[in-house]
């Protein structure tokens, strides 16, 4: 009856608690009378695969109706297209506003600058939010339509290949393989406000000077056209990062074709990231000239302390990245919690 309890436990996982315990009664009860007196396993298998995928199943019991994104994904959808339109908005709107404060003019009428922020923010806003949306709606509907999210809860098959009673997976012991919603989210939340900062407003990093007016820009980190020259395959990057995740969170348990993914993932940053901090021209010269000249320590000191710094954050980003791949791979064969 092993494979009868796997097969309930896949429907219902993820169905309201309210209706949790009739479906799986209702569920075991439409096995049993579908199976003979003395049933043998291949009897089971035979009565499960008539019934098909458990997750399609399970969609049948939903009470919602279901528009865009396919059922499956669709609950999953909206949960994430509101937290990221949401963080993407509140994180364009900041970063609009900032920009904004530094960019004032003292010329400029109070009713001007009232205006000008207002219709500012207000656009920022708007943009930001279509371009969450577009985000997460993209990645939803490459997981979708590739069939290769994990959505099954089996082998990472996906919906779009027959669904096989070996497909189903073990009831999870102890919470070996699963994937925690939480640092899940925390992850989406830290990679969009991030990913938002860098892209609009990169050149507000860097050394700031006081004055009568306040805090003024000294000297920006990054050379701006040199960024320009990586953002577009940070941006790609960083949407692949948000793929993962949201991979993770639909999926809620390791398994094999989300640990390569992961792999992946990992790899390219590392390699972008070797990349971009081993471009001395990325750091903008004036914003080195600066530093050196604010601390008293020899130029080569310094020279040489960056180097260190930088070789030890190389080493330090290699291994996490080189710990997530193995620990994703071990997660989804129960070998790790």
């Amino acid at each position: 009856m092993n494979l009868i309890d796997r097969y309930v436990y896949a429907v219902t996982e993820n169905l309201k608690e309210d209706i949790k315990e009739d479906v799986s009664r209702e569920l075991r009860t439409n096995i049993e009378d579908m199976l003979p007196d003395e049933p043998t396993e291949n009897n089971v298998r035979e009565v499960l695969e008539k019934l098909g995928n458990p997750k399609k199943l399970a969609s049948e019991y939903g009470d919602s109706k279901r528009y865009l994104i396919g059922p499956e994904l669709y609950d999953n959808y909206i949960y994430v297209l509101k937290l990221v339109t949401g963080i993407v908005t509140v994180v364009v709107v900041c970063s609009a506003l900032l920009g904004l404060i530094f960019s004032l003019s003292s010329d400029e009428g109070v009713l001007e600058r009232v205006v000008g922020i207002f219709t500012s923010v207000i656009s920022a806003g708007i943009g930001g939010a279509i371009q969450g949306a577009a985000w997460v709606t993209i990645v939803f509907v490459i997981l979708e339509r590739t069939g290769t999210i994990n959505v099954n809860y089996g082998k990472g098959t996906g919906l779009k290949n027959k669904w096989s009673v070996n497909d189903l997976p073990e009831i999870p012991v102890g919470g070996k393989g699963k994937i925690s919603r939480g640092e899940t989210v925390f992850s989406m939340i830290f990679t969009v406000i991030f990913t938002a900062l860098i892209y609009t407003n990169a050149h507000l990093i860097g050394i700031y000077t006081t004055s009568e007016g306040g805090f003024t820009l000294s000297e920006s980190l990054f050379n701006d056209e040199r960024l320009k020259f990586y953002m577009p395959m940070f941006l790609i990057v960083a949407l692949f990062q948000f793929g993962v995740y949201v991979w993770k969170f639909v999926a809620g348990r390791w398994n094999t074709p989300l640990a390569i993914v992961n792999t992946i993932f990992n790899v390219a940053s590392c390699i972008l990231m070797y990349v971009m901090v081993k471009d001395s021209t990325l750091i903008n010269e004036g914003f080195v000239n600066k530093l050196m000249s604010s601390v008293e320590v020899a130029s080569s000191n310094i020279t040489i302390a960056w180097e260190k710094g930088i070789n030890i954050f190389i080493a330090i980003f290699i291994l996490i990245a080189l710990w997530d791949s193995i620990s994703g791979f071990l997660k989804s064969k129960n070998l790790l919690k």
